[in-house]
């Protein structure tokens, strides 16, 4: 497993033979010792967490904070920023934790959660604004020209689909940061993280 074709002067230039003895002496022991114990760590939501999550009469996703998960059938109850009181229900795959997501994670064809348009509530003869959030695909990743990576995607629902339009409705998204963005959490994740 530690065989290579390259000889061990091409491979060890530059290092003192002591060290390269030392190394080659003590890989078997180094090799035998447990890595350290790390506690995973889930991308799902769990009770009291600030998410965005899916209002299913708009097909859009809002701000709200976790109350239940029911892990018989992976569904989430969520109380909404706004006070709204309906679809306080929803899937685990139409919820996502309110934190920006490792670059690693998103990659081309990747599902996130994007802002796009403003909303306007009234409840109890007050008026309440908000971002609308959506699921979309990423299309494209490039640099900008400070280096930082921008993401270029579409809505993942069409009004064909029975997405809602809204004003200021557009197909496409341009140049989104990974700050921008949420992903929503696979099945497994979202029980792992209620068991942990």
């Amino acid at each position: 497993r530690h065989s290579s074709p390259v000889p061990l002067d091409m491979r060890t230039a530059g290092a003192s033979a002591d060290a390269v003895r030392f190394i080659l002496a003590n890989l078997k022991d180094m090799e035998s010792q447990p890595p350290p114990y790390v506690a995973p760590k889930f991308s799902a939501p769990k009770k009291g967490d600030h998410v965005l999550a899916y209002h299913e009469p708009s097909t859009c996703f809002y701000f709200a904070t976790v109350v239940e998960f029911n892990r018989e059938n992976l569904v989430y109850t969520v109380d909404w920023d706004d006070g709204d009181t309906s679809g306080r229900s929803m899937s685990f795959d139409k919820i996502a934790l309110d934190q920006s997501p490792p670059e690693a994670d998103i990659a081309v064809g990747t599902h996130v959660i994007f802002p796009q348009g403003k909303y306007f509530l009234m409840q109890d003869g007050a008026r309440t604004e908000g971002v609308r959030y959506h699921q979309g695909v990423i299309r494209k990743i490039s640099k900008d020209s400070n280096g930082a990576t921008r993401y270029d995607g579409e809505h993942l629902l069409k009004p064909e689909d029975g997405k809602m339009q809204f004003r200021f409705y557009e197909e496409f998204f341009h140049g989104f940061s990974v700050d921008d963005l949420r992903l929503a959490p696979n099945a497994i994740d979202a029980i792992m993280a209620f068991q942990s």
